[in-house]
């Protein structure tokens, strides 16, 4: 057996006892946002703000990254760690082209590759964008129907798959009442299926600001009714892995949702120097494996300005440092959608029917080893380290034997070592199992260790585990 596997297997169902000084503890402090109109025309003048997307950095310089033609209020790392997919939407009375869609941009040249769209009807005003288990897209949407006699207005969460083919996941027509799909879109690291933020309030029938679980049959349940006063403010959805609570920044505080029929509650008050601070509401939580777990993001204003900063909220106590964004000069960065740049670790693209290849990304760690694991047991409680890391992944028979590479035809952990990009990639292949239509319905959770013998305690790096339904 390969050191690197022993030594995983050491560490995941030992719970290793290793000190995590000098190890890497959060995402590199490389943040992709921005997303104000790359065309100065027709209702957008403000010469002021930064247009596109950009990377804002940990000594406050910018790079950009892509340029969309109207706004985009929704964008992300693909599926390679490496493009960036963005929203493009607008409005009817622009001068523009039309741009209304979903589009593929390479950071090195700007240049874009058409994924969705145009069309500004059906895709006139996209919110959000996510990346499902299989590499699709999944973005909400306000709609033009043809009814036949005349258009309807309608709120859509639609699929685009990677070969591009267009389907519809939810309607509000489909829930019998009107509904706002309008809000943030994640995967519930409990189930694998998709959570989405129905910014709908309404006393009859009660729908206050709910959140809605949808399997990948269609089915929908209430994740949160919302109670009195559910999930809305913040843009992201940010779920917690120890708790499988919903939590996130809005305006002065740190609010949390729970599952069920509960309001949400206030877990600390935002504040910087002891001074309460407002309008924070576009923050994602950094990696969930750190000792503190905080929040990172880009704030709506910032001590009275409409200056883009990054914002760091640590989740326990509500305190905030930030990171002044000088690499644009005197413009905005703009704060529309906030992710890791190159954060995407973990990622399944779905390959056949039952078979997906496992890529991973860690680009700051070109040619070292790492683990891979999967568990059919959950993420909590998972494994404490030393120091107060955590691998959020419960040890089963299945993640043993996945570590110890023992399930030849159905688990491939890949080379072992990442490559000089800090990639690598392996297979989860269930077809000889020959699941039924629609799958077995399953989680999975997949983890992933980065080793390095120069660090003490021998683990450089913890991404995020990885949920997917089989």
């Amino acid at each position: 057996m390969r050191p690197w596997i022993l030594l995983g297997c050491v560490l995941l169902i030992s719970a290793a006892t290793c000190p995590s000084q000098s190890a890497h503890l959060y995402h590199d402090a490389a943040y992709l946002c921005g997303g104000y109109p790359g065309k100065y025309v027709g209702p957008f003048p403000n010469t002021t703000a930064a247009p596109g997307l950009w990377v804002v950095r940990a000594d406050g310089s910018a790079t950009s990254v892509a340029l969309p033609g109207y706004i985009s209020y929704g964008f992300c790392m693909d599926v390679d760690n490496r493009h960036i997919v963005a929203t493009c939407q607008g409005l009817m009375s622009t001068v523009c082209p039309p741009e209304f869609g979903i589009y593929r941009f390479d950071p090195a040249t700007l240049q874009y590759t058409t994924l969705l769209g145009p069309d500004s009807l059906m895709y006139q005003y996209i919110e959000n964008l996510h990346v499902n288990q299989d590499g699709d897209y999944i973005f909400n949407t306000y709609a033009k129907r043809w009814t036949g006699s005349a258009f309807r207005n309608d709120y859509l969460v639609m699929k685009v798959r990677y070969d591009r083919t267009v389907t519809t996941i939810l309607t509000s027509a489909a829930l019998g009442r009107r509904a706002y799909l309008h809000g943030a879109l994640t995967t519930n690291i409990d189930s694998g299926n998709l959570l989405v933020s129905d910014l709908t309030y309404q006393s009859s029938p009660p729908a206050r600001y709910p959140v809605l679980e949808i399997a990948p049959d269609g089915t929908v349940q209430s994740w949160s009714t919302g109670g009195n006063f559910g999930w809305y403010g913040c843009w992201q959805m940010p779920q917690n892995h120890r708790t499988g609570d919903i939590e996130g920044p809005y305006q002065g505080h740190v609010f949390r949702l729970r599952p069920g029929n509960s309001s949400r509650t206030t877990l600390s008050t935002i504040h910087i120097a002891s001074a309460p601070v407002s309008a924070q509401r576009n923050y994602k939580l950094d990696l969930q494996t750190a000792p503190q777990l905080r929040f990172v993001g880009t704030p709506y204003t910032f001590q009275g300005g409409y200056r883009t900063w990054i914002g760091r909220i640590d989740r326990t106590t509500g305190a905030l440092t930030s990171i002044h964004v000088t690499g644009i000069g005197a413009r905005n960065a703009y704060w529309y959608d906030f992710d890791f740049y190159r954060g995407r670790h973990i990622q399944t693209l779905k390959t056949h029917k039952d078979r997906w290849m496992i890529l991973l990304s860690c680009p700051r760690f070109p040619g070292r080893a790492y683990c891979l694991g999967a568990s059919l047991s959950g993420v909590r409680p998972g494994i404490p380290l030393s120091g107060g890391r955590r691998i959020n992944i419960n040890p089963d028979p299945i993640l043993a034997a996945t570590l110890q590479n023992q399930l030849p035809g159905l688990w491939n952990p890949g080379p072992g070592v990442l490559d000089r990009n800090g990639e690598a990639r392996g297979l989860l292949d269930l077809t000889p199992l020959k699941l039924p239509p629609g799958g077995a319905g399953i989680p999975l959770w997949i983890a992933m260790v980065v080793l390095d013998p120069r660090v003490p305690g021998g683990v450089a790096y913890l991404p995020d585990t990885f949920v997917m339904r089989l």
